[in-house]
């Protein structure tokens, strides 16, 4: 190791940072590039590697300076460019590398990174292959293909690169491991499990990536596996136990293993770190009413709009959990209290509500505003028809009942009413 970076790492050792960029200071003033040359290629390396960019680019803009032909240099400063955001300028200090350069495959992948920052998939892709046809032989290329694909969402062709990547790397790239476990979740999203079975083996759950295993409970969860998802779901919140989307989850999966107590609990550690979300009570108060405590539910709801009246799923959660205590008045009159009560799902909960309440005219004004406002969920459908046909209106309930065969015509309740349309 090079006398600097002793130096730097005895600073750092020691949280001395003045004594660090004195160290810095030193040799760059007294740099002699007939007997420093290697020990400023050093320092770049080991600058970026402990995130002293502006360092790192001083010393590299040097060695340019000193060997302007050397091409590395000009690439592992556009790599940390690129780091940095600066992808533009990234850019345009390659621009002057030839395509004759022994490193010109290592220019297109900084290129390719660049692409990649902005956005650019396909251009990052095609600049990654160009690199891949000049320099067959380098793995670590295929690494990068799968890894782009991957994010760019093409898994199938990122699994393809990935795999290549696997069998033919000879050498220690240190992305072993994560080119496996991307690998493993590409073909787990196309629904191939069997990588995944080979991959786990004997190892222990706990030694995977969060990423993967919130692929594995997500596919797990698709198959109906919900214990197996569940015990993934577990594993990811001990690793963060105030993980909001996590804990969702695994309320998700004891609900539907009929673990209602164990989700209620669950859900109360929920509000318990995140007390301000309105999802949190949401699912805290239809977990208590379906498990019969009906006035803790609808507080629990109440708090939920309290929070958040915009959520269309906690004003219909709130009232139809006063409905079915026979509130009516109590919803309508949270129901006026809304600034969106024009909107088409709110005059379906007022129509409801009416409805419940036998008032009928106001009832069918409001089955026919939210109708006119463009409702056209499933449920409001087979209401809206059911009223209509009910209070005789069947010129409305046919057109409506044409819309909805339409949405789905396979619907027993749309097929049971054109019957009657039909005697």
């Amino acid at each position: 190791m090079t006398t600097v970076i002793n130096d730097i790492q005895q600073a750092l050792e020691e949280q001395d940072i003045e004594k660090v960029y004195e160290s810095y200071h030193r040799f760059f003033d007294h740099f002699d590039p007939e007997n420093d040359l290697q020990e400023m290629a050093d320092l770049a390396t080991y600058s970026v590697s402990i995130g002293f960019y502006e360092e790192a680019k001083r010393a590299l803009l040097r060695l340019t300076e000193v060997e302007p032909d050397e091409a590395i240099w000009t690439i592992l400063l556009a790599e940390i460019l690129v780091a940095e955001g600066e992808t533009d300028q990234a850019l345009s200090i390659l621009y002057d590398i030839p395509e004759t350069d022994p490193d010109y495959p290592s220019v297109l992948v900084v290129q390719s990174e660049a692409y990649r920052e902005e956005g650019d998939f396909d251009l990052a892709e095609k600049k990654l292959l160009k690199a891949k046809d000049l320099d067959p032989d380098e793995a670590i290329i295929d690494f990068y293909l799968g890894t782009l694909l991957f994010e760019a969402g093409s898994f199938e062709r990122s699994a393809f690169f990935l795999e290549r990547f696997l069998k033919q790397n000879t050498e220690e790239t240190g992305e072993e491991e994560r080119a496996q476990e991307l690998y493993v979740e590409a073909t787990l999203r196309m629904g191939n499990k069997e990588p995944l079975e080979q991959f786990i083996g004997d190892e222990s759950i706990n030694g995977l990536s969060s990423d993967l295993l919130t692929q594995m409970a997500s596919y797990e969860s698709i198959e109906g596996n919900y214990e197996k998802s569940l015990e993934y779901y577990m594993e990811l919140l001990e690793r963060e136990p105030e993980n909001s989307e996590v804990t969702l989850n695994v309320i998700h999966c004891l609900l539907i293993l009929k673990r209602d107590v164990e989700a209620k609990e669950y859900a109360k550690k929920w509000i318990s770190f995140d007390e301000l979300n309105d999802e949190a009570h949401r699912v805290l108060g239809q977990i208590e009413i379906a498990t019969g405590n009906r006035q803790e539910g609808i507080l629990e709801l109440k708090e939920a709009v309290n929070l958040n009246n915009d959520s269309i799923l906690n004003v219909t959660s709130y009232v139809e959990a006063l409905n079915e205590e026979e509130e009516y008045e109590d919803s309508i009159k949270f129901l006026e209290s809304l600034e969106t009560k024009e909107d088409a799902v709110i005059l379906y909960l007022f129509a409801k509500t009416y409805e419940a309440m036998e008032e009928y005219s106001e009832a069918f004004a409001n089955y026919q505003k939210a109708y006119e406002e463009g409702e056209s969920s499933l449920e409001f459908y087979e209401d809206y028809i059911r009223f209509m046909i009910e209070e005789g209106r069947k010129e409305q309930a046919k057109v409506a009942l044409q819309e909805a065969l339409k949405l789905d015509p396979f619907n027993p309740e749309f097929i049971r009413y054109s019957f009657i349309f039909e005697e």
